[in-house]
């Protein structure tokens, strides 16, 4: 009965890989496989008695003898390859969990979706869009008609939902065309609070942006990882 042998540091990531391939073929499989190898992968293996001494030069196919410690060596690679792979699964999973906790906390500071603050509560409304918030941000502190022509410009989509959500007066919602608007009451007091919300949330962008590096960091460890394993 073959044990496994270990796998040589000196054996390459690609002829280990090549090799684990070839476990619990049926015979004949493997050395048909092998003779069609490069003469440098050629000379690889028989320097490591994977193989029987085989002429070296020219990638002619050749008749290949794999030797009992070469059968050992497919099965120790199979099992190294299945190894670094399971520890790249479960280095993803990880990763995975990370992320998804990252995103239930930045969940969990904002309002639910399905709820609208009431107005003069100086809560920006969750339905509204992020690219919406940022640009009512941006018109806090104009001055007089700056705003309207600002938004007068949006897409008919933008105008729509600033006339559901209260901020403009009903305008005509359709084409794309400026018109005028008017700006109502509690529409400026959403600008305000949407600039303020963007303010505190700077800190909260370069936290996630860190925690991506993070992660970003653990995954080139996990590649890493798997590739010194090879060598």
């Amino acid at each position: 009965m073959r044990t496994l042998a270990e796998v040589p540091r000196t054996l390459t990531a690609e002829l280990v890989e090549r090799l684990g391939q070839l476990a619990d073929q049926p015979d004949g499989v493997a050395e048909v496989a092998l003779s069609v190898l490069r003469y440098g992968s050629r000379a690889s293996l028989i320097s490591h008695k994977v193989i029987e001494p085989v002429a070296t030069k020219g990638d002619a196919a050749i008749e290949i003898v794999v030797t009992e410690y070469g059968h050992a060596l497919i099965q120790a690679c199979a099992a190294h390859i299945g190894n670094v792979e399971q520890q790249r699964r479960e280095a993803e999973f990880e990763l995975a969990q990370a992320r998804d906790a990252s995103m239930r906390e930045s969940a969990q500071s904002r309002p639910l979706a399905s709820r609208r603050p009431q107005r003069g509560s100086g809560e920006v409304p969750s339905t509204l869009t992020t690219a919406l918030v940022r640009d009512l941000a941006l018109l806090a502190g104009q001055p007089d008609g700056v705003a309207e022509t600002a938004l007068s410009v949006l897409p008919y989509d933008s105008r729509a939902s600033l006339v559901d959500h209260g901020v403009i007066e009903p305008v005509a919602t359709e084409g794309d065309a400026a018109l005028e608007i008017v700006i109502t009451r509690y529409g400026r007091e959403l600008i305000a609070a949407a600039a303020a919300q963007l303010s505190d949330d700077e800190p909260n962008d370069h936290a996630r942006r860190q925690a991506q590096a993070e992660l970003d960091r653990a995954y080139a460890q996990s590649d890493r990882t798997r590739d010194e394993a090879y060598c």
